[in-house]
């Protein structure tokens, strides 16, 4: 059983620089069945696709509806536990998505703070939220790891619109589809300039099964990934249920959740029948 109280220097990196890293956290037996789940997935089907301009995979939105075993994964207590102590309360999950980076042409997400998007798209009010990525390939210097800019969780809401009204968006598939591709609020040049001269780059790189915390409003993105070598990571967003949207988003439920109920820990073993 996981032992959160084991881990407060966890915690106070958190707080400290907006994100933590563990290394194997689970291992490849427990990996291989959520591998092997959405291997089986007909994403081509799934409204909340995204396809890369060759039509590959580009990502999943709302994949834990879609999947049972990573419903199961999203209150597994290894991942639950310490989001909810980090939250200091109970929370649901307001969006997952699989975001794949194709060996040679997975394509870039500029620099962004997730929480600026839900600011305005879900009005959420306060960023009291938590992204939890999960390694479900290895990660390493190569093939496109995440950049995080240490500390730049204490400015919020920094990232400027660059696209159209939202009373536009989502009138069909193409029109979320492509604002989500371009991200509708990135974090400008000067600024991630400035943050970066001053608090640096970080990559976490490991193995699968590795999972990455971090903050709502940790400014990250990742490059290109013109490696041989995919790179799957499969990403939870969990909110507080104190923190509910302020009205009724317009967004489909694959890409704001409006199941408010508070998740509760399952006594469960995600680990392969293999």
């Amino acid at each position: 059983m996981f032992e959160w109280n084991q881990c407060k220097h966890q915690y106070e990196k958190y707080h400290k620089l907006g994100y933590f890293f563990m290394q194997n956290f689970f291992n490849n037996s427990e990996i291989s069945k959520v591998k092997n789940e959405i291997q089986n997935i007909n994403y081509g089907d799934l409204p909340g696709t995204i396809l890369e301009k060759d039509l590959s995979l580009k990502s999943i939105h709302g994949i834990h509806l879609y999947s049972n075993v990573v419903n199961e994964l999203s209150r597994h207590p290894k991942i639950l536990k310490p989001v909810t102590t980090l939250l200091k309360g109970k929370v649901y999950i307001h969006q997952s998505k699989l975001n794949r980076k194709s060996a040679f042409k997975g394509s870039s997400y500029p620099w962004h703070q997730d929480y600026t998007h839900w600011y305005y798209e879900d009005k959420i009010p306060k960023s009291a939220m938590i992204n939890v990525a999960i390694f479900l390939d290895e990660v390493n210097e190569f093939n496109s790891p995440i950049f995080l800019i240490p500390r730049s969780h204490n400015q919020s809401k920094i990232g400027y619109k660059n696209k159209e009204s939202k009373e536009l968006l989502y009138s069909n598939n193409l029109d979320w589809t492509q604002n989500t591709t371009d991200i509708k609020y990135p974090v400008g040049r000067k600024i991630t300039q400035d943050l970066i001269i001053k608090n640096g780059i970080d990559a976490p790189k490991g193995k699968a099964g590795s999972v990455l915390f971090f903050h709502v409003d940790c400014v990250h993105g990742s490059a290109n990934n013109i490696s041989p070598f995919k790179r799957d990571i499969l990403l939870l967003t969990y909110n507080r249920v104190d923190n509910i949207p302020e009205q009724n988003t317009y967004r489909p439920e694959y890409l704001a959740s409006k199941n408010y109920q508070p998740l509760e820990e399952l006594n469960i073993s995600i680990k392969s029948e293999l």
